[in-house]
């Protein structure tokens, strides 16, 4: 009889293309606006489908803390890092932007703004979707966190009091009129927490009574906040509360998809290409009105989303695939984060 998978850290790594490409799905069912949903449990479905982005940015940080465990120049991480995200980025935010200006919709400062990835800190109106700069934001944090992890008497305690303080910060973001950058603060938590599952598998640490306590002991207290929110005592960001249970959700996840022995080759191309897809799918979203009409769709949006997100799908997975052919040309792989520690 064949050994059942144990529930450990290292699911985490070995699933991590899968739910990615999960959490992308997620949030395009989100970022479909113009459908809705007819059943109330695909609707509640879509309407946290933003919560995706805190998957991603938990295994991030899984992914980013392995790579600085193993080779800590940060230089040389930065490169990798930057290396992988910007020409992607440039690619479709330069090509999005200068239909915009032909249009008369933006100016070529604010593209200027837009590809730099600082539009986001200053509030440019009119440049692109946030999630590339708070990403970036995260790379130059990584060596810091890490190294606070590693010098940390109980890393532990250290990533769980980041969420506390993400909260912080929010709160003060309020009176100093910063409350655009809540979407960054939101997702400190995710991150943290992704951090430490990557310290801790990089490290030997075994998914322990003791640390299955911890996630089940945060996981209780999302359920108790979720309650305080629904029967309207209290009101905390719904991004707050899923950071509480993303590292459990996770696992269990990546549990059920090992236990079934099936490797969904689908997903983990979703999950390798997300980023070109995501940068593409913004621009779907952002221009679903005027594409409606082209396509003769308008008022017929399930149908629209169809054909657009098939569209976008492909066109992402050919993206990426051309991006990294140009990088193997040019000998600058990124490095690639490995199914095991």
């Amino acid at each position: 009889m064949k050994n059942r998978p144990a529930l450990s850290y290292e699911l985490l790594s070995l699933r991590r293309s899968e739910l990615m490409g999960l959490a992308l799905l997620w949030v395009m069912l989100f970022h479909a606006y113009s459908y809705h949903a007819p059943w109330r449990a695909l609707a509640l479905v879509q309407e946290y489908g933003y919560l995706g982005v805190d998957i991603f940015l938990f295994l991030s940080g899984l992914g980013l803390c392995g790579s600085l465990l193993r080779r800590p120049s940060v230089t040389a991480f930065w490169r990798a890092r930057c290396a992988r995200i910007l020409p992607a980025y440039w690619l479709v935010v330069g090509a999005y932007s200068l239909c915009l200006i032909y249009l008369g919709r933006i100016s070529f400062s604010t593209m200027l703004w837009s590809l730099s990835g600082l539009h986001y800190w200053f509030q440019i109106s009119g440049s692109f979707n946030w999630y590339v700069s708070a990403l970036l934001a995260f790379y130059l944090l990584a060596p810091l966190w890490v190294r606070l992890l590693r010098k940390s008497p109980s890393p532990v305690l250290a990533a769980v009091l980041a969420l506390p303080a993400a909260y912080g910060l929010y709160r003060l973001a309020i009176p100093l009129n910063l409350l655009y950058l809540r979407d960054f603060l939101f997702r400190i938590p995710a991150f943290a927490l992704g951090t430490l599952c990557g310290y801790c598998l990089h490290t030997g640490q075994a998914l322990s009574r003791r640390h299955r306590l911890l996630w089940a002991g945060l996981a209780l207290a999302g359920g108790a906040l979720l309650f305080g929110v629904w029967t309207q005592r209290i009101y905390i960001a719904p991004c707050f509360i899923f950071s509480l249970v993303v590292c459990p959700l996770c696992l269990l996840a990546a549990w059920l998809l090992e236990r079934t022995g099936l490797r969904l080759r689908a997903l983990s191309l979703l999950g390798e290409c997300s980023l070109e897809i995501y940068l593409l799918n913004v621009v779907v979203t952002r221009e679903t009105e005027p594409l409606m009409g082209l396509v003769g769709l308008t008022g017929h949006p399930l149908r629209f989303y169809l054909l657009a997100y098939a569209g976008n799908l492909a066109l992402g997975i050919l993206l990426h695939k051309a991006l990294e052919g140009a990088r193997r040309a040019l000998g600058r792989t990124p490095e690639k984060v490995p199914a095991k520690g």
